[in-house]
């Protein structure tokens, strides 16, 4: 279903090269990863698990070097935060690009980078960074029966809270 992945960095805004309709100067991207761990505990005589508080991990991303490449070196070195990062996935539905899964991290921060290559690709220098953020928010549009996109559903945790939305 995907037709491709995107990220838009806001707050200084970092341009990217994409040159995909509606993602324009978006920052393309190879792959990304997140996730979260709630430490639960059944016990014996005990209804339900015992919860935790929530420890949602860094956003990895991967993507090739391009003309981000250098503001995000350089706001890494100095911990300098961004005000958003959005990443969405999306779908060609009747010729237009359609997100269909997006994550947007709020107070963002470039909490490791690192970049390598090797020969023999059209572009063989490749970089993989982290996101350490104050809030995310992930959200999916499912489609119906008749292949038409959704409302998103969308799925929040505050980390300097610990509330989620």
């Amino acid at each position: 279903m995907s037709s491709g992945m995107y990220m838009k960095i806001e707050g200084p805004n970092v341009d990217g090269q994409s040159k995909a309709e509606g993602y324009e100067n978006w920052i393309n991207i190879e792959s990304f990863s997140l996730g979260a761990t709630q430490p639960g505990r059944y016990t014996t005589g005990k209804e339900g698990a015992t919860k935790g508080i929530c420890t949602p991990h860094d956003v990895m991303v991967t993507k090739e070097t391009d003309s981000s490449t250098h503001m995000l070196w350089n706001r890494c070195f100095g911990g300098e935060h961004f005000k958003t990062v959005k990443i969405e996935v999306v779908a060609s539905v009747k010729n237009k690009l359609e997100p269909y899964f997006r994550v947007t991290l709020t107070d963002a921060i470039v909490s490791s980078i690192s970049g390598g290559g090797a020969g023999g690709g059209e572009n063989n220098m490749m970089e993989t960074l982290s996101w350490n953020y104050a809030d995310i928010l992930v959200e999916y549009a499912p489609k119906d029966n008749t292949g038409a996109m959704q409302a998103f559903k969308p799925a929040g945790y505050n980390v300097q809270t610990g509330k989620h939305y």
